[in-house]
């Protein structure tokens, strides 16, 4: 088996664990077969807390090892985040992988305090286990399933304790990206729809009508399409599913968890005719359209009632 291959499992794996989740994805996945396309990720995101041994390093280092390399750098001031894209240089058709982190130092001495001593509660033994994926026995089955599992779990925990819902509801006062990380911890944020690649879609706004057909409601902060054809990217995406979740109070509450983004990419060269290669578009990011894109999560998307 090729590290290609240990990076595909690893993927299916992150992907089964979010569509079981945040049921959203299913019914995007279902529409979009049931017309006869095809559902190809265009990336994934996550996010983390920019502290050390944590932050985005700690969520790009099994990736890195299995091949994807840095792709660009983003900043959103008002959010206080700083964020990265990953690349498969070897198959651009693979996903990349958007990282986001926190500047915990930008918070306010009550938040910031709290989320750097909840978080030095983490057990001596986290990261361990993704030491060396990239030297794993490749010829050897059980040391593979086991460097699989290992990294999975890596990125599908919260490393820290639970925090309580008063804890929770703290954090989101100030910021709803740092409440959704101490409860959600590593856990994918997201997975995108290749708008382009669908072979059903060729515009944005068809793909938002037919989720929207079917009781879908969508991010409209900023407008439901963040971007345009002048910047060669086009996104919008739903709101977060609402799912149950433990707290260290013993409360189970309902809270955002993840979404479907939707992207639709054009070459760089607005005058480059048809038809285009997937070398030809334009891979990088919108700060604007991404620090928008954040919102998914947020109270006032999630709870927005519909005209």
């Amino acid at each position: 088996m090729r590290q290609k291959e240990i990076l595909l499992q690893l993927l299916d794996k992150i992907h089964q664990s979010y569509a079981g989740k945040a049921l959203v994805a299913l019914k995007v996945k279902q529409t979009i077969e049931s017309m006869g396309g095809h559902y190809i990720n265009d990336h994934i995101a996550f996010r983390t807390f920019g502290l050390p041994g944590f932050g985005i390093d700690s969520i790009a280092a099994p990736f890195k090892a299995l091949g994807y390399q840095k792709g660009g750098d983003y900043y959103f001031e008002k959010k206080k985040l700083k964020a990265i894209h990953l690349e498969y240089p070897e198959d651009k058709l693979l996903p990349k992988i958007f990282i986001s982190e926190l500047m915990v130092e930008r918070l306010s001495p009550e938040n910031q305090g709290f989320i750097r001593s909840h978080t030095r509660k983490v057990d001596s033994s986290y990261g361990r286990g993704v030491i060396g994926i990239d030297k794993v026995n490749l010829g050897h089955f059980d040391s593979i399933r086991h460097a699989i599992d290992a990294t999975f779990l890596h990125l599908d925990t919260t490393p820290w304790p639970w925090v309580t819902f008063e804890e929770y509801n703290q954090l989101k006062e100030e910021s709803e990206y740092a409440s959704w990380v101490a409860a959600f911890g590593n856990r994918v944020n997201h997975f995108t729809l290749s708008v382009h690649q669908s072979a059903v879609f060729d515009d944005i706004r068809q793909i938002n009508e037919a989720v929207q057909n079917v009781g879908i409601k969508l991010n409209d902060s900023g407008g439901l399409i963040k971007g345009n054809r002048e910047v060669a990217l086009e996104q919008s995406s739903t709101v977060a599913d609402r799912i149950y979740w433990h707290f260290a109070d013993e409360r189970l509450e309902v809270i955002p968890y993840a979404y479907i983004e939707f992207a639709r990419r054009f070459p760089i060269d607005p005058n480059l005719p048809k038809p285009w290669k997937h070398e030809d578009l334009y891979h990088g990011f919108e700060e604007l359209s991404a620090d928008k894109i954040f919102e998914s999560t947020y109270d006032d998307q999630v709870h927005r009632k519909e005209d």
